[in-house]
């Protein structure tokens, strides 16, 4: 039988051992950060959350930077602290975004460089 005295400490390694990493999304605001690659406003016309992504479905009303279709849909990390951006249904709001070929993504990184909306 093990001692009181040696249970504690194996209990604090086993623990320590055990724990996952803490994560969080970490972004530097810098002046000169380029847009990125693509920059809309548009209305979101759906959300959907599943395995930890988001994913939603935008109707393009201007396009600022880029060439792309009047409706795209862009994914996301369902956690702001993986950088994931928040949508919701039916809000009109700029949105910068990565991609290629219709597979778009978009984190909360590049949005800190969006002009303001007018």
């Amino acid at each position: 039988m093990m001692s009181p005295l040696l249970r504690s400490p194996l209990l604090a390694l086993v623990l320590t051992a055990c724990a996952a990493p803490a994560f969080a999304c970490s972004c530097a605001r810098r002046p000169d950060a380029p847009l990125p690659p693509f920059v809309v406003e548009a209305q979101v016309l759906s959300v959907t959350s599943a395995n930890g992504a988001v994913t939603a479905t935008l109707r393009v009303r201007q396009v600022i930077k880029g060439a792309v279709g009047r409706r795209v849909t862009v994914r996301t990390n369902a956690s702001s602290a993986a950088c994931g951006v928040s949508f919701r249904t039916g809000e009109i709001r700029r949105i910068g975004f990565g991609g290629r070929d219709g597979a778009y993504s978009a984190n909360l990184c590049q949005q800190l460089s969006l002009p303001p909306r007018r």
